[in-house]
């Protein structure tokens, strides 16, 4: 039926989500972590697909007035000084894909899934990174995992927003940061994670907000 998933479809997405649990619980030294993580990012990518492309347009209710400002930000070709709310000095989100619209000559709807809805999913490779950093591969498989298919994660990945843009930037920060505070400081780190964090204050406030108070409690509890 018309935008209505089948049941088969959820079956076999819990068959792929418990197989890829127990390849993590019964994780080896020897098996290919990376191998894991591009099946978890498969299964993100096919579980926000199902939902996004269930109905016929744009999903979600903020992602309506977004699509307008990207819309205004193509029309004119520049930021325009009139752009809603505070937005016009938070344009990252709109631009990266205003940008992608033009390049790939799409719809907006298609050009905001496939510009940061699929970078969502993809982005969980830093989650592993942190998680084996801190522990050891295992936890950071397992944290990836749960990432993947936590209901919030997934609602960000379809109701596509800055903030899910600015959540993206959050996890990029944060890696680099532990980078730098495990001591493999170099210019390159120091420069990523500034572009980064300025980035990330351009895209989303509250983001940009978190980002904040979570590298000074690590920083803190770092010297407690």
């Amino acid at each position: 039926s018309l935008y209505i998933r089948p049941l088969s479809y959820f079956l076999l997405t819990c068959v792929a989500v418990l197989s890829v649990f127990f390849e993590i619980l019964y994780f080896r030294k020897n098996t290919n972590p990376w191998l894991i993580i591009l099946k978890m990012i498969l299964i993100g990518m096919i579980v926000r697909a199902g939902l996004f492309y269930e109905f016929p347009t744009i999903y979600g209710i903020d992602p309506w007035f977004h699509q307008f400002v990207i819309k205004d930000y193509i029309d004119v070709g520049h930021i325009p000084p009139s752009a809603e709310f505070q937005y016009q000095t938070l344009p990252m989100f709109h631009l990266l894909v205003a940008n992608f619209q033009l390049i790939a000559e799409t719809t907006v709807r298609t050009a905001v899934f496939l510009s940061v809805g699929l970078v969502e999913v993809v982005s969980i490779i830093f989650v592993y990174l942190i998680g084996e950093s801190v522990f050891n591969r295992k936890v950071g498989l397992l944290a990836a995992m749960l990432i993947v298919v936590s209901d919030y994660w997934i609602l960000w990945g379809v109701w596509i927003i800055p903030q899910t843009l600015g959540m993206i930037f959050f996890l990029v920060v944060l890696y680099i940061f532990f980078v730098l505070n495990r001591g493999r400081t170099s210019t390159l780190n120091a420069i990523l994670f500034v572009f980064f964090s300025f980035i990330s204050i351009l895209t989303h406030t509250i983001a940009a907000f978190i980002t904040a108070i979570t590298l000074l409690i690590i920083y803190l509890s770092s010297w407690a």
